[in-house]
């Protein structure tokens, strides 16, 4: 007897399709489809219900045509990328102050001096830099 299994979105390969992004303002982001204009992110990239989205949320937007649409889009994703990039950027920053904050701790469990002896903090400083 075949057993009932349940349909699960996992097991249907969807994939976003790019002509989505002029028509209904979205774009694909890793695995999620995010809304160029409110970030909204869509559970399932079925055109459906990106459709529904895109005419419940912003109705304002379907006027829009041609040249103007495609360079509100353009900013739109443009906008979004920066916002995205300012996250990384600010990690690998991050990321580097706390290396240079563990090699002047192990400097200084290494050497067992206080940390107001001058030539120590100058050989501190020197790492740090």
């Amino acid at each position: 007897m075949i057993a009932n299994r349940k349909r699960k979105v996992d097991n249907e390969n969807r994939q976003f399709n790019d002509d989505w992004t002029v028509l209904y303002c979205f774009v694909q982001h890793q695995t999620n489809v995010i809304c160029l204009l409110c970030h909204s992110t869509v559970a399932v990239a079925k055109v459906s219900n990106i459709k529904r989205t895109y005419e419940t949320k912003h109705q304002e937007f379907h006027n829009v045509v041609g040249d103007e649409r495609t360079a509100r889009i353009e900013f739109q994703r443009r906008s979004l990328n920066r916002q995205q990039n300012i996250f990384s950027k600010q990690s690998a920053d991050f990321s580097a102050a706390c290396e240079v904050s563990y090699k002047i701790s192990l400097m200084i469990a290494k050497s067992g001096r206080p940390f107001t002896d001058g030539n120590f903090v100058k050989q501190c400083m020197i790492t740090a830099s």
